[in-house]
């Protein structure tokens, strides 16, 4: 039988609740579902999302601002551009009927 996603990465959806509560409580609850937000912009999500990758190759093992492990920032990053890009998609599916 396969596992569930929620099994399969069980420490990592934990922690990427933290960041959640993290970005929320910086950024503002919810502004990432902002398609205007410009921190969600493509060239500064994928800035971020290089920047936390290089602190993860040059062994930073916790993100000196929030103490969290620099690949859950880069994990939630992905999530949420993937999820923004996915509700445009959808939004514009419905918009043309």
């Amino acid at each position: 039988m396969r596992e569930s996603i929620a099994d399969m990465f069980s420490h990592a959806l934990f922690e990427l609740e933290q960041v959640t509560d993290l970005g929320g409580s910086k950024h503002g609850y919810g502004t990432w579902k902002d398609i205007n937000n410009p921190s969600l912009q493509h060239n500064s999500n994928c800035a971020s999302m290089f920047r936390h990758l290089a602190e993860v190759q040059t062994g930073v093992q916790y993100d000196p601002e929030s103490g969290v492990d620099p690949l859950l920032h880069l994990a939630w990053r992905a999530l949420a551009a993937y999820e923004c890009k996915a509700r445009a998609k959808t939004l514009h599916a419905y918009e043309s009927l």
